[in-house]
């Protein structure tokens, strides 16, 4: 979804408290996904976080950059989305052991909406992830520099 691309660049190349908080988000997801499968976590990153995360776009256009409150919104939905993987009470059985209640509720919706509950293909379901590419040393312009002259530079990508 474009209006998510748009509203995670945005809060990630704002500050580096921003990027801390788009790499909390997609750290959870991707735990999310490796402990429960892909298709259980689907319905809650598809149409529950998703669209939550949609809807900001229209306080980024206002505001053009993205604000202090962006980057709250997005840690709140880190501690909520946090609290449902590790708290044992946010959790129910699945048929497969405890699983978060908002995955299992997130799911059941979907299904009574006739919606699909797993991605079509994987391409659709990774077009809003955030790749940490490992750090390179660059050369520095700044006599900040490490006595080497070389920086570690760390690289967020967006694919």
């Amino acid at each position: 979804d474009r209006l998510v691309n748009t509203v995670v660049r945005a809060i990630a190349s704002g500050t580096s408290l921003g990027k801390e908080q788009v790499v909390r988000l997609l750290s959870l997801e991707k735990k999310g996904r490796k402990w429960y499968g892909t298709v259980l976590p689907f319905s809650y990153f598809k149409y529950v976080l998703c669209p939550r995360l949609g809807s900001w776009a229209d306080e980024l256009q206002k505001n053009k950059t993205p604000s202090t409150t962006l980057c709250q919104k997005l840690s709140c939905e880190s501690d909520e989305l946090e609290r449902a993987m590790y708290n044992l009470s946010e959790q129910e059985e699945g048929g497969v052991g405890s699983v978060p209640k908002v995955f299992l509720a997130a799911q059941r919706d979907a299904s009574e909406k006739g919606k699909p509950t797993s991605a079509a293909n994987k391409k659709s379901y990774n077009d809003n992830e955030v790749r940490l590419l490992p750090p390179r040393v660059g050369r520095s312009q700044s006599s900040a520099a490490s006595a080497s002259g070389n920086i570690s530079i760390e690289v967020v990508d967006l694919i």
